[in-house]
């Protein structure tokens, strides 16, 4: 739950978690390929089972066959699918090197063309501290954050 809530997909409101349109944004792209079941919270139940008998060293193999099955339908199901189709995306603003748009991945705020031509980046941590969107959004508006 906490990576969830770190990455934005969730979002603790008072003394209930709710999910983000980020995390509205991921499920609806889910729901475009045959990848859907895993928004299943009965399939993710019966894995945490199967994956604490796999840590108690009960290893399954038709359990570890199917998550390898899985894991290539996954794959192959997003190959088909077209970088216009991942909206969920959010851009924080213009790049103060080419102007196109900044992104968030896991570890860095980053240029849209940064594979291309541009090598602007900010990490997501600095000095121990973890640099949010909306301080990246003040950064490339006023130059500095609060």
């Amino acid at each position: 739950m906490k990576k969830l809530v770190d990455t934005q997909y969730l979002a603790y409101e008072k003394k209930s978690i709710s999910i983000t349109e980020k995390g509205i944004s991921v499920i609806e792209l889910l729901h475009k390929t045959n990848i859907i079941l895993l928004t299943s919270p009965e399939l993710t139940a019966g894995w945490e089972k199967e994956l604490e008998e796999v840590r108690k060293g009960k290893s399954s193999k038709p359990f570890m066959d199917g998550i390898n099955s899985l894991a290539k339908l996954i794959v192959e199901e997003t190959k088909k699918l077209s970088i216009n189709s991942v909206d969920f995306i959010q851009t924080y603003g213009k790049c103060p090197k080419c102007k196109n748009s900044i992104l968030l991945n896991m570890r860095s705020h980053y240029c849209s063309v940064h594979k291309d031509a541009c090598t602007f980046y900010i990490w997501k941590m600095q000095y121990h501290k973890n640099i949010t969107p909306k301080m990246v959004e003040q950064l490339l508006l006023k130059g500095r954050t609060n």
